[in-house]
Protein backbone atom coordinates (compact mmCIF):
# COMPACT_ATOMS: atom_id res chain seq x y z
CA UNK A 1 0.00 0.00 0.00
CA UNK A 2 1.16 3.56 -0.70
CA UNK A 3 4.80 2.25 -1.82
CA UNK A 4 5.30 5.47 -2.93
CA UNK A 5 5.88 6.45 0.15
CA UNK A 6 7.64 3.84 1.57
CA UNK A 7 10.67 5.69 2.55
CA UNK A 8 9.10 8.90 2.36
CA UNK A 9 9.19 10.95 6.15
CA UNK A 10 6.49 13.17 5.62
CA UNK A 11 6.40 15.83 8.40
CA UNK A 12 2.47 16.20 9.99
CA UNK A 13 2.05 20.25 8.97
CA UNK A 14 0.41 20.52 11.94
CA UNK A 15 2.17 18.49 15.30
CA UNK A 16 5.03 18.46 13.22
CA UNK A 17 5.36 14.40 13.88
CA UNK A 18 7.39 12.37 10.99
CA UNK A 19 4.60 10.26 9.05
CA UNK A 20 6.38 7.08 8.00
CA UNK A 21 4.79 4.39 5.64
CA UNK A 22 3.57 2.40 8.55
CA UNK A 23 1.62 5.26 10.15
CA UNK A 24 -0.43 5.70 6.62
CA UNK A 25 -1.25 1.96 6.26
CA UNK A 26 -2.50 2.09 10.40
CA UNK A 27 -4.15 5.37 9.83
CA UNK A 28 -5.97 4.30 6.79
CA UNK A 29 -7.78 1.44 8.23
CA UNK A 30 -8.74 3.87 11.50
CA UNK A 31 -9.32 6.93 10.00
CA UNK A 32 -9.48 6.62 5.98
CA UNK A 33 -7.78 8.74 3.68
CA UNK A 34 -9.12 11.52 1.62
CA UNK A 35 -8.39 12.27 -1.98
CA UNK A 36 -8.47 15.00 -4.46
CA UNK A 37 -8.02 14.37 -8.34
CA UNK A 38 -7.19 16.71 -10.91
CA UNK A 39 -5.99 16.86 -14.67
CA UNK A 40 -2.87 16.72 -14.22
CA UNK A 41 -2.29 16.54 -10.68
CA UNK A 42 -3.98 15.06 -7.34
CA UNK A 43 -3.73 15.08 -3.50
CA UNK A 44 -3.43 12.58 -1.15
CA UNK A 45 -4.61 13.23 2.39
CA UNK A 46 -2.94 11.79 5.41
CA UNK A 47 -4.22 12.09 8.92
CA UNK A 48 -2.12 12.09 11.79
CA UNK A 49 -2.43 9.22 14.03
CA UNK A 50 -1.30 11.81 16.94
CA UNK A 51 -3.11 14.97 16.72
CA UNK A 52 -6.05 13.22 13.76
CA UNK A 53 -5.50 15.90 11.53
CA UNK A 54 -4.51 16.41 7.63
CA UNK A 55 -1.68 16.68 5.76
CA UNK A 56 -2.38 16.72 1.99
CA UNK A 57 0.97 15.59 -0.49
CA UNK A 58 0.73 17.26 -3.39
CA UNK A 59 1.97 14.54 -6.74
CA UNK A 60 2.12 14.29 -9.94
CA UNK A 61 -1.04 12.77 -12.08
CA UNK A 62 0.81 9.66 -13.02
CA UNK A 63 1.98 9.27 -9.44
CA UNK A 64 -1.47 9.89 -7.79
CA UNK A 65 -3.32 7.25 -10.12
CA UNK A 66 -0.45 4.63 -9.56
CA UNK A 67 -1.24 4.90 -5.89
CA UNK A 68 -4.82 5.11 -6.64
CA UNK A 69 -4.53 2.04 -7.95
CA UNK A 70 -2.13 0.07 -4.87
CA UNK A 71 -5.57 -0.05 -3.13
CA UNK A 72 -7.52 -2.90 -2.66
CA UNK A 73 -5.25 -4.71 -2.53
CA UNK A 74 -4.01 -7.61 -0.45
CA UNK A 75 -1.73 -6.07 2.74
CA UNK A 76 0.34 -6.96 5.72
CA UNK A 77 -1.49 -5.22 8.57
CA UNK A 78 -1.08 -5.74 12.34
CA UNK A 79 1.65 -9.11 10.89
CA UNK A 80 -1.43 -10.47 9.18
CA UNK A 81 -2.33 -10.25 5.53
CA UNK A 82 -5.79 -9.05 4.87
CA UNK A 83 -7.79 -7.68 2.20
CA UNK A 84 -8.04 -3.90 1.80
CA UNK A 85 -11.25 -3.43 0.65
CA UNK A 86 -12.01 0.69 0.56
CA UNK A 87 -15.55 2.71 0.44
CA UNK A 88 -16.51 6.35 -0.34
CA UNK A 89 -17.59 7.94 3.07
CA UNK A 90 -19.45 11.16 2.25
CA UNK A 91 -22.61 11.38 4.81
CA UNK A 92 -25.66 13.41 4.72
CA UNK A 93 -25.54 16.58 6.60
CA UNK A 94 -22.23 17.86 6.58
CA UNK A 95 -21.10 21.43 7.10
CA UNK A 96 -22.80 24.18 5.98
CA UNK A 97 -20.04 25.84 4.34
CA UNK A 98 -20.30 22.84 1.23
CA UNK A 99 -23.80 24.26 0.57
CA UNK A 100 -21.91 27.09 -1.19
CA UNK A 101 -19.35 24.71 -3.47
CA UNK A 102 -19.98 23.11 -6.76
CA UNK A 103 -21.32 19.65 -5.39
CA UNK A 104 -23.12 17.02 -7.05
CA UNK A 105 -25.45 14.74 -4.04
CA UNK A 106 -27.58 12.15 -5.32
CA UNK A 107 -28.98 8.97 -3.78
CA UNK A 108 -29.03 5.36 -4.60
CA UNK A 109 -29.67 1.87 -3.15
CA UNK A 110 -27.12 -0.80 -3.85
CA UNK A 111 -23.39 -0.44 -5.83
CA UNK A 112 -24.37 -2.19 -8.37
CA UNK A 113 -25.78 1.95 -9.14
CA UNK A 114 -22.33 3.52 -9.12
CA UNK A 115 -21.55 3.40 -13.29
CA UNK A 116 -24.71 5.64 -13.33
CA UNK A 117 -23.29 7.85 -10.56
CA UNK A 118 -20.15 7.91 -12.17
CA UNK A 119 -21.54 9.06 -15.47
CA UNK A 120 -23.84 11.52 -13.83
CA UNK A 121 -20.80 13.07 -12.73
CA UNK A 122 -19.17 13.28 -15.88
CA UNK A 123 -22.11 15.01 -16.93
CA UNK A 124 -22.20 17.42 -14.74
CA UNK A 125 -18.48 18.03 -15.03
CA UNK A 126 -19.04 19.27 -18.43
CA UNK A 127 -22.16 21.17 -17.94
CA UNK A 128 -20.10 23.44 -15.11
CA UNK A 129 -16.74 23.74 -16.55
CA UNK A 130 -14.79 24.84 -18.77
CA UNK A 131 -11.97 22.74 -20.86
CA UNK A 132 -9.23 25.19 -18.99
CA UNK A 133 -10.73 25.05 -15.67
CA UNK A 134 -8.67 23.60 -12.59
CA UNK A 135 -10.71 21.64 -9.84
CA UNK A 136 -10.43 18.83 -7.92
CA UNK A 137 -12.86 16.19 -7.54
CA UNK A 138 -13.29 13.96 -3.76
CA UNK A 139 -14.83 10.79 -5.46
CA UNK A 140 -12.43 8.94 -7.86
CA UNK A 141 -14.47 7.29 -10.56
CA UNK A 142 -13.56 3.16 -10.37
CA UNK A 143 -11.86 3.14 -6.74
CA UNK A 144 -14.97 2.56 -4.34
CA UNK A 145 -18.58 2.58 -4.17
CA UNK A 146 -19.97 4.95 -1.57
CA UNK A 147 -21.18 3.60 2.08
CA UNK A 148 -24.98 4.10 2.82
CA UNK A 149 -27.45 5.30 0.29
CA UNK A 150 -26.24 9.20 -0.07
CA UNK A 151 -23.34 10.33 -2.07
CA UNK A 152 -21.85 13.60 -2.99
CA UNK A 153 -18.70 14.76 -4.88
CA UNK A 154 -17.30 18.00 -3.98
CA UNK A 155 -15.05 20.30 -7.10
CA UNK A 156 -12.43 22.28 -4.97
CA UNK A 157 -9.81 24.78 -6.10
CA UNK A 158 -6.68 25.17 -4.41
CA UNK A 159 -7.65 27.62 -2.13
CA UNK A 160 -10.80 25.97 -1.03
CA UNK A 161 -8.76 22.76 -0.17
CA UNK A 162 -6.80 25.12 1.68
CA UNK A 163 -9.58 26.49 3.55
CA UNK A 164 -11.29 23.27 4.38
CA UNK A 165 -7.77 22.04 5.85
CA UNK A 166 -8.16 25.32 8.31
CA UNK A 167 -11.74 24.50 9.14
CA UNK A 168 -11.30 21.44 9.80
CA UNK A 169 -8.24 22.13 12.54
CA UNK A 170 -10.63 25.09 13.64
CA UNK A 171 -13.82 23.08 14.16
CA UNK A 172 -13.02 19.90 14.61
CA UNK A 173 -15.37 18.24 11.74
CA UNK A 174 -14.46 16.84 8.82
CA UNK A 175 -14.85 18.97 5.88
CA UNK A 176 -13.24 15.81 3.24
CA UNK A 177 -14.75 13.35 2.34
CA UNK A 178 -13.07 9.94 3.16
CA UNK A 179 -12.38 6.73 1.33
CA UNK A 180 -12.45 4.35 4.34
CA UNK A 181 -11.87 0.32 5.47
CA UNK A 182 -15.16 -1.90 4.46
CA UNK A 183 -17.32 -3.23 7.42
CA UNK A 184 -20.89 -4.10 7.31
CA UNK A 185 -22.38 -2.53 10.64
CA UNK A 186 -21.40 0.88 9.27
CA UNK A 187 -23.91 0.50 6.22
CA UNK A 188 -26.34 -1.18 8.32
CA UNK A 189 -26.22 1.94 10.41
CA UNK A 190 -25.88 4.71 7.30
CA UNK A 191 -29.13 2.76 6.03
CA UNK A 192 -30.97 2.91 9.51
CA UNK A 193 -30.01 6.63 9.71
CA UNK A 194 -31.12 7.32 6.04
CA UNK A 195 -34.64 5.75 6.30
CA UNK A 196 -35.60 6.86 9.72
CA UNK A 197 -34.19 10.26 10.04
CA UNK A 198 -32.11 11.61 7.13
CA UNK A 199 -34.09 10.80 4.04
CA UNK A 200 -36.91 13.16 5.80
CA UNK A 201 -34.58 15.72 5.88
CA UNK A 202 -33.19 15.70 2.21
CA UNK A 203 -36.54 16.05 0.92
CA UNK A 204 -37.13 18.54 3.22
CA UNK A 205 -33.50 20.56 1.99
CA UNK A 206 -34.52 19.69 -1.49
CA UNK A 207 -37.47 21.21 -1.05
CA UNK A 208 -36.52 24.35 0.11
CA UNK A 209 -33.78 24.64 -2.72
CA UNK A 210 -36.74 24.35 -5.38
CA UNK A 211 -38.34 26.86 -3.40
CA UNK A 212 -35.33 29.25 -3.79
CA UNK A 213 -34.68 28.50 -7.20
CA UNK A 214 -38.55 28.97 -8.47
CA UNK A 215 -38.67 32.75 -6.71
CA UNK A 216 -36.23 33.69 -9.49
CA UNK A 217 -37.59 32.63 -12.21
CA UNK A 218 -40.66 34.07 -13.83
CA UNK A 219 -44.11 32.37 -13.05
CA UNK A 220 -44.69 31.87 -17.03
CA UNK A 221 -41.22 29.80 -17.10
CA UNK A 222 -42.29 28.09 -14.10
CA UNK A 223 -45.45 26.82 -15.20
CA UNK A 224 -43.92 25.54 -18.79
CA UNK A 225 -40.58 24.65 -18.10
CA UNK A 226 -40.41 23.29 -14.30
CA UNK A 227 -43.49 23.21 -12.83
CA UNK A 228 -44.39 19.60 -13.70
CA UNK A 229 -41.23 18.35 -12.96
CA UNK A 230 -39.79 20.56 -9.62
CA UNK A 231 -42.41 21.44 -7.33
CA UNK A 232 -41.99 21.27 -4.16
CA UNK A 233 -45.55 19.35 -3.78
CA UNK A 234 -44.14 16.90 -5.37
CA UNK A 235 -41.63 17.24 -2.18
CA UNK A 236 -44.69 17.39 -0.18
CA UNK A 237 -45.90 14.20 -1.82
CA UNK A 238 -43.05 12.34 -1.12
CA UNK A 239 -42.69 12.91 2.48
CA UNK A 240 -46.18 12.50 3.39
CA UNK A 241 -45.63 8.95 1.60
CA UNK A 242 -42.46 8.20 3.72
CA UNK A 243 -44.55 8.81 7.17
CA UNK A 244 -46.89 6.36 5.46
CA UNK A 245 -44.77 3.95 5.31
CA UNK A 246 -42.79 5.05 8.66
CA UNK A 247 -45.91 4.40 10.39
CA UNK A 248 -45.91 0.43 8.86
CA UNK A 249 -42.45 -0.07 9.21
CA UNK A 250 -41.64 -3.42 11.66
CA UNK A 251 -38.19 -3.13 10.74
CA UNK A 252 -36.97 -0.04 13.02
CA UNK A 253 -37.01 -1.99 16.56
CA UNK A 254 -34.99 -5.07 14.73
CA UNK A 255 -32.38 -3.24 12.92
CA UNK A 256 -31.69 -1.07 16.26
CA UNK A 257 -31.48 -4.29 18.30
CA UNK A 258 -29.65 -5.91 15.68
CA UNK A 259 -26.55 -2.44 15.77
CA UNK A 260 -26.85 -1.94 19.35
CA UNK A 261 -25.92 -5.68 20.77
CA UNK A 262 -23.40 -6.48 17.56
CA UNK A 263 -20.12 -7.41 18.30
CA UNK A 264 -18.36 -7.88 14.89
CA UNK A 265 -14.49 -8.74 14.41
CA UNK A 266 -12.58 -5.63 13.06
CA UNK A 267 -13.33 -4.56 10.01
CA UNK A 268 -15.01 -8.30 9.23
CA UNK A 269 -11.85 -10.07 9.11
CA UNK A 270 -11.89 -13.71 9.16
CA UNK A 271 -9.02 -13.45 11.47
CA UNK A 272 -7.32 -11.09 13.67
CA UNK A 273 -5.47 -10.99 16.69
CA UNK A 274 -5.33 -8.50 20.45
CA UNK A 275 -3.27 -5.81 18.28
CA UNK A 276 -5.69 -5.35 15.58
CA UNK A 277 -8.84 -5.60 18.08
CA UNK A 278 -7.08 -3.45 20.57
CA UNK A 279 -6.67 -0.86 17.56
CA UNK A 280 -10.30 -1.16 16.50
CA UNK A 281 -11.72 -0.79 19.55
CA UNK A 282 -9.17 2.03 20.98
CA UNK A 283 -10.14 5.72 20.98
CA UNK A 284 -7.60 7.79 19.30
CA UNK A 285 -4.81 5.06 20.44
CA UNK A 286 -1.58 7.09 19.05
CA UNK A 287 -2.95 10.44 19.80
CA UNK A 288 -0.07 12.90 21.16
CA UNK A 289 2.25 9.53 20.64
CA UNK A 290 5.53 10.51 18.60
CA UNK A 291 6.43 7.13 17.81
CA UNK A 292 5.27 3.42 16.20
CA UNK A 293 6.51 1.36 19.15
CA UNK A 294 3.22 1.58 21.44
CA UNK A 295 1.44 -0.11 18.45
CA UNK A 296 2.69 -3.10 20.53
CA UNK A 297 1.88 -2.08 23.82
CA UNK A 298 -1.58 -0.12 23.10
CA UNK A 299 -3.65 -0.98 26.29
CA UNK A 300 -5.53 -4.08 25.36
CA UNK A 301 -9.22 -3.62 25.40
CA UNK A 302 -10.79 -4.21 28.91
CA UNK A 303 -11.82 -7.90 29.11
CA UNK A 304 -14.27 -7.84 31.47
CA UNK A 305 -15.49 -4.80 29.34
CA UNK A 306 -15.58 -7.21 26.74
CA UNK A 307 -17.60 -10.11 28.68
CA UNK A 308 -19.93 -7.54 29.96
CA UNK A 309 -21.21 -6.04 26.83
CA UNK A 310 -21.40 -10.43 25.49
CA UNK A 311 -23.38 -11.00 28.79
CA UNK A 312 -25.29 -8.19 27.93
CA UNK A 313 -26.07 -9.29 24.25
CA UNK A 314 -27.21 -12.49 25.44
CA UNK A 315 -29.27 -11.40 27.53
CA UNK A 316 -30.80 -8.84 25.34
CA UNK A 317 -31.32 -11.35 22.46
CA UNK A 318 -33.34 -13.40 24.65
CA UNK A 319 -35.88 -10.26 25.39
CA UNK A 320 -36.04 -8.65 22.27
CA UNK A 321 -39.88 -9.32 21.90
CA UNK A 322 -40.97 -8.52 24.78
CA UNK A 323 -42.83 -5.43 24.74
CA UNK A 324 -40.39 -3.85 27.10
CA UNK A 325 -37.45 -4.49 24.59
CA UNK A 326 -40.06 -3.34 21.66
CA UNK A 327 -40.94 0.40 23.90
CA UNK A 328 -37.25 1.33 24.72
CA UNK A 329 -36.10 0.66 21.14
CA UNK A 330 -38.91 2.32 19.15
CA UNK A 331 -38.14 5.45 22.22
CA UNK A 332 -34.74 5.62 21.57
CA UNK A 333 -34.62 5.66 18.01
CA UNK A 334 -34.23 9.13 17.19
CA UNK A 335 -31.47 9.90 20.71
CA UNK A 336 -29.49 6.87 19.12
CA UNK A 337 -29.15 8.69 15.44
CA UNK A 338 -28.54 12.20 16.85
CA UNK A 339 -25.93 10.75 18.85
CA UNK A 340 -24.56 8.88 15.63
CA UNK A 341 -24.84 12.22 13.28
CA UNK A 342 -22.64 14.26 16.57
CA UNK A 343 -19.72 12.09 16.27
CA UNK A 344 -19.71 10.70 12.78
CA UNK A 345 -18.90 14.18 11.06
CA UNK A 346 -15.53 14.27 14.26
CA UNK A 347 -11.99 14.62 12.50
CA UNK A 348 -10.83 11.09 13.62
CA UNK A 349 -13.90 9.22 13.89
CA UNK A 350 -13.42 5.99 13.61
CA UNK A 351 -14.93 2.22 14.61
CA UNK A 352 -14.02 3.06 18.28
CA UNK A 353 -16.65 6.00 18.23
CA UNK A 354 -19.33 3.79 17.12
CA UNK A 355 -17.98 0.78 19.92
CA UNK A 356 -18.04 3.49 22.32
CA UNK A 357 -21.42 4.92 21.24
CA UNK A 358 -22.65 0.96 21.45
CA UNK A 359 -21.52 0.54 24.31
CA UNK A 360 -23.70 3.02 25.82
CA UNK A 361 -27.14 2.36 24.55
CA UNK A 362 -26.65 -1.58 25.93
CA UNK A 363 -26.13 0.01 29.11
CA UNK A 364 -29.35 1.54 28.65
CA UNK A 365 -31.02 -1.31 27.02
CA UNK A 366 -29.64 -3.15 29.29
CA UNK A 367 -30.84 -0.97 32.69
CA UNK A 368 -34.32 -0.58 30.44
CA UNK A 369 -34.73 -4.66 29.58
CA UNK A 370 -33.88 -5.52 33.63
CA UNK A 371 -36.51 -3.21 35.01
CA UNK A 372 -38.95 -5.09 32.71
CA UNK A 373 -37.81 -8.01 33.61
CA UNK A 374 -38.42 -6.74 37.34
CA UNK A 375 -41.58 -5.77 37.16
CA UNK A 376 -43.25 -8.91 35.88
CA UNK A 377 -41.38 -11.15 38.05
CA UNK A 378 -43.20 -13.52 40.52
CA UNK A 379 -39.80 -13.05 42.81
CA UNK A 380 -37.89 -9.31 43.17
CA UNK A 381 -36.37 -7.64 45.92
CA UNK A 382 -34.54 -4.12 45.04
CA UNK A 383 -33.94 -0.62 46.10
CA UNK A 384 -36.91 2.31 45.18
CA UNK A 385 -35.86 5.29 45.96
CA UNK A 386 -34.82 5.44 49.69
CA UNK A 387 -36.76 2.14 50.47
CA UNK A 388 -36.85 -1.39 49.71
CA UNK A 389 -39.41 -3.06 47.45
CA UNK A 390 -40.51 -7.17 47.35
CA UNK A 391 -42.33 -8.96 45.03
CA UNK A 392 -43.23 -12.18 46.26
CA UNK A 393 -45.47 -14.85 44.50
CA UNK A 394 -46.52 -11.79 42.55
CA UNK A 395 -47.67 -9.79 45.74
CA UNK A 396 -45.46 -6.39 45.48
CA UNK A 397 -44.28 -5.39 49.03
CA UNK A 398 -43.04 -1.28 48.95
CA UNK A 399 -41.89 1.36 51.27
CA UNK A 400 -39.81 -1.10 53.42
CA UNK A 401 -37.01 0.91 55.41
CA UNK A 402 -35.63 -0.96 58.26
CA UNK A 403 -31.67 -0.88 58.11
CA UNK A 404 -32.30 -5.19 58.18
CA UNK A 405 -33.48 -5.39 54.60
CA UNK A 406 -30.19 -4.23 53.69
CA UNK A 407 -28.14 -7.18 54.98
CA UNK A 408 -31.50 -9.27 53.95
CA UNK A 409 -31.24 -8.13 50.58
CA UNK A 410 -27.51 -8.61 50.30
CA UNK A 411 -27.78 -12.14 51.70
CA UNK A 412 -30.68 -12.93 48.99
CA UNK A 413 -28.50 -11.55 46.14
CA UNK A 414 -25.39 -14.03 47.22
CA UNK A 415 -27.76 -16.72 47.53
CA UNK A 416 -25.98 -20.19 49.15
CA UNK A 417 -22.90 -17.86 50.51
CA UNK A 418 -21.89 -17.55 54.02
CA UNK A 419 -20.73 -14.52 55.53
CA UNK A 420 -19.19 -13.65 58.79
CA UNK A 421 -21.10 -10.71 60.31
CA UNK A 422 -17.86 -8.47 60.29
CA UNK A 423 -17.96 -8.71 56.32
CA UNK A 424 -22.11 -7.52 56.07
CA UNK A 425 -20.87 -5.10 58.74
CA UNK A 426 -18.40 -3.33 56.26
CA UNK A 427 -20.08 -4.25 53.20
CA UNK A 428 -20.35 -1.14 51.00
CA UNK A 429 -23.81 -1.51 50.09
CA UNK A 430 -24.16 0.71 47.48
CA UNK A 431 -22.54 -1.91 45.16
CA UNK A 432 -23.79 -5.12 46.84
CA UNK A 433 -26.22 -6.45 44.33
CA UNK A 434 -23.24 -6.73 41.98
CA UNK A 435 -20.68 -8.43 43.70
CA UNK A 436 -19.46 -8.48 47.51
CA UNK A 437 -17.07 -4.65 47.72
CA UNK A 438 -16.08 -3.97 51.28
CA UNK A 439 -15.38 -0.63 52.86
CA UNK A 440 -12.23 -2.12 54.73
CA UNK A 441 -10.28 -5.03 55.08
CA UNK A 442 -12.14 -6.76 57.77
CA UNK A 443 -11.64 -8.89 61.17
CA UNK A 444 -11.60 -12.33 60.42
CA UNK A 445 -12.23 -13.52 63.85
CA UNK A 446 -15.50 -14.65 65.28
CA UNK A 447 -16.88 -14.96 69.02
CA UNK A 448 -14.35 -17.35 70.36
CA UNK A 449 -11.14 -15.88 68.71
CA UNK A 450 -8.64 -13.98 70.28
CA UNK A 451 -5.73 -11.57 69.37
CA UNK A 452 -2.96 -9.56 69.41
CA UNK A 453 -3.52 -5.93 69.20
CA UNK A 454 0.09 -5.48 67.58
CA UNK A 455 2.55 -8.03 66.59
CA UNK A 456 5.89 -8.59 67.91
CA UNK A 457 8.30 -6.69 65.26
CA UNK A 458 5.55 -4.00 65.61
CA UNK A 459 6.52 -4.27 69.14
CA UNK A 460 10.11 -4.08 68.81
CA UNK A 461 10.18 -1.37 66.26
CA UNK A 462 7.87 0.79 68.57
CA UNK A 463 10.31 0.30 71.81
CA UNK A 464 12.98 1.05 69.39
CA UNK A 465 11.92 4.30 67.63
CA UNK A 466 10.65 5.36 71.28
CA UNK A 467 14.27 5.04 72.60
CA UNK A 468 15.30 6.92 69.78
CA UNK A 469 13.31 10.14 70.10
CA UNK A 470 13.93 10.37 74.05
CA UNK A 471 17.74 10.12 73.23
CA UNK A 472 16.90 12.97 70.44
CA UNK A 473 14.88 14.69 72.89
CA UNK A 474 17.52 14.72 75.48
CA UNK A 475 20.13 15.98 72.72
CA UNK A 476 18.33 18.67 71.74
CA UNK A 477 17.49 20.26 75.43
CA UNK A 478 21.07 20.30 76.28
CA UNK A 479 21.51 22.21 73.02
CA UNK A 480 19.39 24.46 73.82
CA UNK A 481 17.55 23.74 70.74
CA UNK A 482 13.98 24.37 72.27
CA UNK A 483 12.03 24.58 68.87
CA UNK A 484 12.78 21.22 68.28
CA UNK A 485 12.39 19.44 71.51
CA UNK A 486 8.96 20.52 72.06
CA UNK A 487 8.48 18.72 68.79
CA UNK A 488 10.18 15.66 69.11
CA UNK A 489 8.39 15.94 73.02
CA UNK A 490 4.96 15.46 70.54
CA UNK A 491 6.05 12.37 69.14
CA UNK A 492 7.39 10.73 72.27
CA UNK A 493 4.04 11.38 73.90
CA UNK A 494 1.19 10.17 71.23
CA UNK A 495 4.24 6.92 70.80
CA UNK A 496 4.00 6.46 74.14
CA UNK A 497 0.37 6.53 74.12
CA UNK A 498 -0.43 3.92 71.59
CA UNK A 499 2.49 2.00 73.05
CA UNK A 500 0.19 1.94 76.11
CA UNK A 501 -2.75 0.88 74.53
CA UNK A 502 -1.68 -2.01 72.89
CA UNK A 503 0.99 -3.14 75.72
CA UNK A 504 0.31 -4.16 79.29
CA UNK A 505 2.42 -2.22 82.56
CA UNK A 506 4.73 -4.75 82.14
CA UNK A 507 5.47 -4.72 78.45
CA UNK A 508 3.95 -7.43 77.70
CA UNK A 509 1.35 -7.49 74.12
CA UNK A 510 -2.41 -7.18 74.90
CA UNK A 511 -4.69 -9.71 73.71
CA UNK A 512 -8.35 -9.07 73.13
CA UNK A 513 -11.21 -10.84 72.24
CA UNK A 514 -12.78 -9.52 68.85
CA UNK A 515 -16.51 -7.58 69.02
CA UNK A 516 -17.30 -9.84 66.73
CA UNK A 517 -20.41 -10.58 69.77
CA UNK A 518 -21.78 -7.10 69.07
CA UNK A 519 -21.45 -6.85 65.37
CA UNK A 520 -23.56 -10.25 65.18
CA UNK A 521 -25.85 -8.98 67.49
CA UNK A 522 -26.51 -5.97 66.19
CA UNK A 523 -26.79 -7.15 62.83
CA UNK A 524 -28.68 -10.17 64.06
CA UNK A 525 -31.45 -8.07 65.69
CA UNK A 526 -31.48 -5.57 62.50
CA UNK A 527 -33.00 -8.70 60.13
CA UNK A 528 -35.27 -10.05 62.89
CA UNK A 529 -36.81 -6.62 63.18
CA UNK A 530 -37.21 -6.75 59.74
CA UNK A 531 -38.77 -9.91 59.63
CA UNK A 532 -40.79 -9.33 61.94
CA UNK A 533 -41.96 -5.97 60.34
CA UNK A 534 -43.32 -7.94 57.23
CA UNK A 535 -45.79 -9.92 60.50
CA UNK A 536 -46.75 -7.33 61.56
CA UNK A 537 -48.01 -6.06 58.18
CA UNK A 538 -49.52 -9.49 57.68
CA UNK A 539 -46.71 -10.52 54.92
CA UNK A 540 -46.29 -13.60 57.10
CA UNK A 541 -45.68 -16.01 54.26
CA UNK A 542 -42.33 -13.94 53.21
CA UNK A 543 -41.81 -13.61 56.81
CA UNK A 544 -42.29 -17.72 57.05
CA UNK A 545 -39.82 -17.50 54.06
CA UNK A 546 -36.96 -15.56 55.27
CA UNK A 547 -37.18 -16.94 58.47
CA UNK A 548 -36.77 -21.01 57.33
CA UNK A 549 -33.63 -19.68 54.54
CA UNK A 550 -31.65 -17.14 56.24
CA UNK A 551 -29.66 -19.47 58.51
CA UNK A 552 -26.98 -18.71 61.21
CA UNK A 553 -28.43 -15.06 62.64
CA UNK A 554 -26.83 -15.15 65.63
CA UNK A 555 -24.40 -17.65 64.88
CA UNK A 556 -20.43 -17.30 63.42
CA UNK A 557 -21.45 -16.85 59.62
CA UNK A 558 -25.04 -15.90 58.13
CA UNK A 559 -26.08 -17.32 55.03
CA UNK A 560 -29.28 -17.27 52.88
CA UNK A 561 -30.53 -20.59 51.14
CA UNK A 562 -33.92 -20.99 49.93
CA UNK A 563 -36.30 -23.45 51.37
CA UNK A 564 -38.43 -23.45 48.65
CA UNK A 565 -36.20 -24.38 44.78
CA UNK A 566 -38.96 -22.63 42.64
CA UNK A 567 -38.35 -19.21 43.81
CA UNK A 568 -35.93 -17.06 41.52
CA UNK A 569 -35.05 -13.44 42.70
CA UNK A 570 -34.60 -11.01 40.57
CA UNK A 571 -32.72 -8.59 42.70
Amino acid sequence: MLTHFTNAKIPCIHCKRTLFAEDLQITIFLYGIPLLEGKDDGYIGLTCPSCLLITFVHVEKTTFDQIVQSFNSIVFFCDLQVKQQLKYFSPYSTPAEQNNLLRFSTTFTDDTETETIEEEIFLFEDENFGENERYYRTYINGLAPPVGPFFYNLWLSQEQIHDFITKEVQTGIKFFPRYIQKFNLLEIVEDFCWKHCLEEAFLDDSKKKIEETLKTIPPEIQTDEVGHISSPELFNIAIAQKHEQDNKDVSLTSVLHEIIVDNPPPWDFPSYDNKMQTLWKTLYPFREIEDLKPLYEVKIEDKEAEQDFEKKSKKLQQCFQKDFSQKFLRETADDFINDYIKTVYQVGWSYADLWRLKKLYINRYYSAVRIGLRDEANYAFYKQGEAWKITFDGKPITGLKQNGFKYIHFLVCHENESFLHTELNEMDYGAAANGKQFTNEHLNIDGTDTFELIDKQGSQEIKAEIQRLREEHQKALSLDEHEYALQLEKELEELEAYYSETHSRVGKIKIERGNYKKIQTRIGNAIKRAINLLEQKDYKEVAQHFKKSIKGIYGNKIFYTSVDNKITWFT
